[in-house]
C-alpha cells in the first residue's frame, strides 16, 4: 500500500511539473518579456487553449515560419506587441525579438536585401521607410518601384539560434518583400493567425473555427507543425 501511495504521489508531482512548464506563466505587461521568456519552453496544446489560459496578457498566436529542419520562428502578440520566437523542435525558446510597430508608411519586410549593389547572403527581417512613396489606398498592393531603405533589420544566426541586428546603413530592400498587410504583395504566413475561419467549398462562407497547434502551418486543411510532427498534449494533462 505504501509503495502504491508513493507511486501515486510521484505521478501527481510529475504531472504538476509538466503542467508548470508554460513559458507564459508569470508574464505581466510591463515586464522585460524577451528576458522572461528566453530559455523557457512553449506549452503543449492548441493555440486557442494557450491563448485562453493567458487572456490577462492578450496572448495571440500569429503563426510560424520554418527556418530549418530544427528551428522555426513563431509569432505571438503579448500585451499588444508582436514578438518573434526562435523555437526548437523540443519547444525550447532560444531567442525572442520584439518586432517594431509597422504600417504602410513603415512596412514589414522579409527577403533578400542589397548593400553596395550586392545581395546579402541571409534573409532579412526589417522595417522599411516608405514615407515618401506612401500610398494611402488600403486596397492597393504593389511590388513595383525602387527598393526602400531599412530603418531596422535583423537576420537569424542559425548556428547560435539568435536574432542578430543587421546594420541599416546602405541597406536597400525590394518592395516585393513587403507583406500585404502593409501594402505589399508578399503573403504574410508568419503573422497570419491560423485559428481563422476557413471558407466552406462552393459558397465562400466562413466554415467552422479551426483550432490548430500553436506552431502549425496550414496547408490544404492538413493540421501539422512546420516539420510534420503532430503535437500531442501530455497524458497527465486534464
Amino acid at each position: 500500500m505504501k509503495l502504491f501511495t508513493g507511486i501515486l504521489v510521484g505521478l501527481v508531482l510529475l504531472c504538476g511539473s509538466a503542467q508548470a512548464k508554460d513559458a507564459f506563466d508569470g508574464i505581466k505587461c510591463g515586464d522585460d518579456i524577451p528576458k522572461a521568456l528566453i530559455g523557457k519552453t512553449l506549452p503543449d496544446g492548441t493555440a486557442i487553449k494557450i491563448e485562453d489560459a493567458h487572456k490577462a496578457i492578450g496572448l495571440k498566436n500569429e503563426g510560424a515560419d520554418e527556418v530549418n529542419d530544427n528551428l522555426q520562428m513563431v509569432g505571438w502578440t503579448i500585451c499588444a506587441v508582436s514578438y518573434d520566437f526562435l523555437v526548437g523542435n523540443n519547444d525550447h525558446i532560444y531567442d525572442v525579438l520584439a518586432f517594431p510597430a509597422h504600417s504602410r508608411q513603415t512596412p514589414e519586410f522579409s527577403g533578400i536585401c542589397r548593400r553596395n549593389g550586392k545581395d546579402l547572403p541571409d534573409s532579412i527581417y526589417a522595417v522599411l521607410d516608405n514615407k515618401k512613396g506612401f500610398d494611402p489606398d488600403p486596397t492597393h498592393h504593389s511590388s513595383a518601384g525602387a527598393p526602400l531603405p531599412a530603418v531596422a533589420a535583423w537576420r537569424i544566426d542559425e548556428k547560435k539560434r539568435k536574432f542578430v541586428a543587421e546594420p541599416v546603413a546602405g541597406l536597400l530592400c525590394p518592395r516585393s518583400g513587403i507583406f500585404t498587410v502593409d501594402g505589399g504583395a508578399l503573403e504574410d504566413f508568419h503573422r497570419q493567425v491560423h485559428q481563422d475561419r476557413h471558407a466552406e467549398p462552393g459558397n465562400g462562407k466562413p466554415g467552422p473555427l479551426v483550432d490548430e497547434p500553436h506552431g502549425a502551418i496550414v496547408d490544404a486543411g492538413v493540421k501539422q507543425t512546420h516539420d510534420g510532427r503532430q503535437r500531442q498534449p501530455p497524458t497527465c494533462r486534464t
